[in-house]
């Protein structure tokens, strides 16, 4: 019997489901989807197996054979079975526990990341032991393996990071460095994915990529803060340093003077310009009779340039402090996802614990051997041209119906035509164990064909933990052979097939990247208050520098405010220049 999940039955086997549903119903109960497990035979025949242990047969019609009572053995097993897959807190502790009795040894020698630390050497002792294979055989996630490993070994270096990700040393000599690869390698290989999960980490990613890519902004905008900022107190102190050699007098005719061509900027409504305006008012201050007169118009000149920038600083740091605001928000959104799937992690491992005879674990490899060679047929998914994982062999998830729907005439047979339709693909192991990959049309011959109606139906465990589900006939080269149809583990079919998912990291064997913890957000956020409380300062600072020559300074910034305004325009288009050029920079190919 091969099992099917339920969002992946045929149209014939969703019908026999049917039949199934209303059975259980009619029964007075009613199908635990979620728990409930479907077996398929070849034939089209259905064995369900419900949560509280009853099985109800079907043959392929969808006529009820039987049904068979084990409530009571599943009310005598469930305290047992509960213990056994839940993993709670409690449990957690006792583990690590026994382990640090177990592996008892205390951190030394010169370096902790080499193996004259006794703590590393422990941690060896444990892996040659199984320990990774065996915590996750108990029910407990990647995450919650490598916690107890940092517990139980905490001088090694190896931790869970906040962001679900862990950190992994550089082994500090050649023999610290193979055990690290290994435990990289071993907890790589624990299966915590889904759609569901890969989709959040998918959109985790997207999200962690968005914030580097506002952090790199914060770089640039911080930059330019730093440099308008040191321009803006260079001019107010130039000018408070002018301003303390002008008179009383001359203070007050400079206030009357710059009041008046305000009123005229003001008056004018955009027929005079900036610079007509700053023309005007410095004329009129250096015809003052004193020989402080150039100063009070390099005074006020610089001021003046000082509230431009000023406007194009609280453009800035708006900008800043909305980035911040937007990466505090995403951030948040990351911790959410984590949470999510971290429970769905959790969950298929449960699963993967409750699911019985390792089913959960296996595929259905249908192939044969013949002149030394093995052939197993496979459907090429995401068309790279390899055998990328156990789940694109033929009958992976359907069974032996997989191999009798390319028949698509109807007469019993697999051709050498239907083959060239279906795009069917073999692997191909020779004597010394080296795969290569063909379409299953080009070695097949004109006269070559499979029989499906020799399938015999045997469902035989064999001595290497696989079991036999069925063997069929075959012509082959001209020469009549039997194939096989398979149900192997996940280890068997790990250890004898070069699955590209494998190789590249992808899949069920992706391995978490050393993460690197950083401060970036801790720090923008310190340095964006910094400049704010900065950006205060420099207002005071404005404040006073026109009260030194008499001027009040909400009066000039009235009068100038469509001024500042371009100022600030054109400062944020030169920061979309300079963002623009860095995104140009980041897109192009590094040589």
């Amino acid at each position: 019997m091969v099992k099917v999940m339920i969002n992946n039955l045929t149209a014939e086997q969703q019908k026999v489901y049917n039949k199934y549903l209303d059975a259980t119903k009619a029964a007075g109960g009613s199908a635990n989807v979620g728990n409930t497990q479907l077996f398929w035979g070849a034939d089209g025949s259905l064995k369900a197996k419900e949560s509280d242990g009853d099985v109800f047969e079907f043959s392929a019609d969808g006529t009820l054979i039987s049904k068979t009572e084990g409530k009571k053995e599943a009310d005598e097993t469930s305290s047992t079975t509960k213990s056994d897959l839940t993993i709670s807190s409690k449990e957690k502790d006792s583990v690590i526990a026994e382990l640090k009795a177990k592996y008892s040894a205390t951190e030394g020698g010169n370096d902790p990341y080499t193996m004259s630390n006794p703590q590393l050497q422990a941690f060896k002792q444990a892996m040659d032991d199984g320990l990774i294979s065996e915590l996750n055989k108990q029910g407990f996630a990647k995450n919650d393996i490598i916690d107890i490993i940092s517990q139980v070994f905490p001088s090694i270096g190896i931790s869970v990071t906040e962001n679900g990700g862990y950190t992994l040393p550089y082994g500090h000599d050649e023999d610290a460095r193979e055990l690290y690869d290994l435990f990289k390698t071993q907890i790589g290989q624990v299966a915590n994915t889904s759609p569901e999960i890969e989709a959040l980490k998918t959109s985790i990613a997207g999200l962690e990529n968005q914030i580097a890519y506002n952090n790199n902004q914060l770089s640039i905008l911080e930059k330019n803060v730093e440099a308008l900022k040191e321009e803006i107190e260079e001019l107010i102190e130039q000018a408070i340093d002018e301003s303390e050699e002008i008179a009383e007098e001359q203070k007050e005719e400079a206030k009357k003077i710059v009041a008046q061509e305000l009123d005229n900027y003001t008056s004018a409504k955009g027929a005079m310009t900036y610079e007509e305006f700053q023309s005007n008012l410095a004329g009129r201050l250096d015809s003052l009779d004193s020989s402080s007169q150039s100063k009070l118009s390099s005074i006020t000149i610089k001021l003046l340039n000082a509230e431009s920038k000023m406007s194009s600083l609280n453009g800035y740091l708006t900008q800043m402090n909305s980035l911040q605001n937007t990466n505090s928000l995403m951030q948040e959104q990351i911790g959410t996802k984590t949470v999510e799937m971290e429970s769905l992690q959790a969950q298929m491992i449960e699963e993967n614990a409750n699911c019985e005879d390792d089913c959960c674990q296996r595929t259905d490899p249908i192939g044969f051997e013949t002149d030394g060679k093995k052939y197993d047929f496979f459907v090429d998914k995401d068309d790279n041209g390899l055998l990328s994982n156990e789940q694109e062999f033929l009958g992976a998830q359907d069974g032996w119906q997989e191999m009798s729907a390319l028949d698509t005439n109807g007469d019993g047979k697999v051709d050498k035509s239907e083959l060239e339709e279906s795009d069917l693909k073999v692997v191909i192991t020779d004597e010394s164990g080296k795969q290569s990959v063909a379409d299953a049309a080009d070695i097949f011959g004109d006269e070559d064909s499979i029989d499906l109606n020799s399938y015999n139906e045997l469902n035989q465990e064999m001595d290497n933990g696989n079991a036999l589900l069925g063997t069929f006939g075959l012509t082959f080269g001209g020469e009549k052979i039997e194939g096989y149809n398979t149900l192997d583990t996940l280890d068997w079919l790990d250890d004898n097939y070069e699955f590209s998912d494998k190789d590249m990291g992808i899949g069920r064997f992706a391995q978490s990247e050393t993460i690197v913890q950083d401060d970036q957000s801790s720090y923008f956020a310190q340095m964006i208050s910094q400049f704010n409380q900065e950006y205060e300062n420099l207002e005071l600072k404005l404040e006073g520098a026109w009260s030194t020559i008499g001027v009040s300074r909400d009066e000039v910034t009235s009068a100038i405010s469509e001024q500042m305004r371009q100022e600030a325009q054109e400062q944020a288009e030169k920061l979309e220049d300079q963002l623009a050029k860095y995104d140009k920079e980041k897109d192009e190919p590094q040589v």
